[in-house]
């Protein structure tokens, strides 16, 4: 397959909301049944609104030509307190009678991944096409979140990168982040093993 090259990025807008689950679940595979049968509409619709920690105005694009190339799902400590609520809200309001059913595998996950510390920003999900990798499109959508992080007065950065991402995990600790803990946890009896990764702003 040719190699693309990514050209720009640009902040998200609600209709991208196809790109945004099928890039997700790229980066997040367990995500696409989450929450029930319903996932991928609850995520479309949460994206599509806003005001949300799966909203579009948390995510840049990454562009090639007018087509998307990846994107970055991230916000800040302040926005986590903000809108953890609402978010969870949506979800519940989404998966009706499935919640009652996933509440205990949804408390576990709750508990182990997405900790946003004070002062801290969180990259939540990051993904880019196949034909895009190696194209440096992931390096620019990390960039501008640490621009984005630094503008909001966040000391650090941090994210999950799945153990099994050699790649990834390499591109991390070339940007300065570095391993602080190591994160497993079993959904629907599959065992997903991640690595805290921060990177600490200097002075």
């Amino acid at each position: 397959m040719e190699r693309q090259t990514a050209t720009g990025l640009r902040p998200a807008i609600e209709t991208d909301d196809a790109d945004f689950f099928t890039l997700l679940e790229l980066s997040s595979p367990h995500l696409a049944t989450a929450f029930g049968q319903r996932t991928p509409q609850i995520l479309k619709d949460m994206f599509r609104l806003g005001g949300n920690l799966f909203g579009f105005d948390h995510v840049e694009f990454a562009e090639s030509d007018g087509r998307p190339a990846g994107m970055l799902l991230g916000y800040d400590w302040n926005e986590k307190r903000r809108e953890n609520l609402r978010t969870g809200l949506l979800i519940l309001e989404g998966m009706k009678l499935d919640f009652l059913r996933m509440l205990p595998s949804l408390v576990r996950s709750g508990m182990a991944v997405g900790i946003v510390e004070p002062g801290e920003f969180f990259v939540s999900n990051i993904a880019v096409y196949g034909e895009f990798r190696g194209a440096g499109a992931g390096r620019a959508l990390m960039e501008s979140a640490e621009a984005r992080a630094r503008a909001a007065g966040a000391s650090k950065m941090s994210l999950e990168a799945d153990v099994n991402n050699a790649p990834a995990v390499a591109m991390y600790k070339k940007m300065g982040f570095a391993v602080q803990r190591d994160i497993s946890l079993t959904l629907d009896g599959h065992e997903q093993n991640y690595h805290r990764m921060v990177k600490t702003f200097g002075a």
